[in-house]
């Protein structure tokens, strides 16, 4: 069987994500890098890109099944800026509704 190069994550979480939905939906998939988690305690996920490969007859449906993940990521993605806290002045990303150290509602 062929395969072919078809999507690069920037990091290994994204690419078994990806992989996951290319899975679910039939797609013959593999990851090229699966090996690297065992660096991550030294380099961090972000070190280094991954490259899924699938197979070159299922490429039309791979594509579709990525195109429905990023959108279906794209959709649930946190809105915004990061916030501080206004009880103990803590940094927050846009996606807590409450501080993560103090348990401050974000509009208290």
């Amino acid at each position: 069987m062929t395969r072919v190069r078809f999507y690069e994550a920037t990091n290994s979480i994204d690419a078994n994500l990806a992989l996951a939905a290319l899975l679910a939906a039939g797609v013959d998939a593999v990851s090229e890098a699966n090996y690297l988690s065992t660096l991550m305690g030294e380099v961090g996920p972000g070190a280094f890109s991954v490259h899924l490969w699938v197979a070159n007859d299922q490429v039309a449906l791979a594509r579709q099944v990525l195109a429905d993940f990023e959108r279906d990521r794209g959709g649930s993605a946190p809105a915004g800026k990061d916030w501080k806290c206004t009880k103990c002045g803590e940094p927050n990303g846009p996606a807590f509704e409450a501080c993560w150290q103090c348990q401050t509602a974000r509009d208290a």
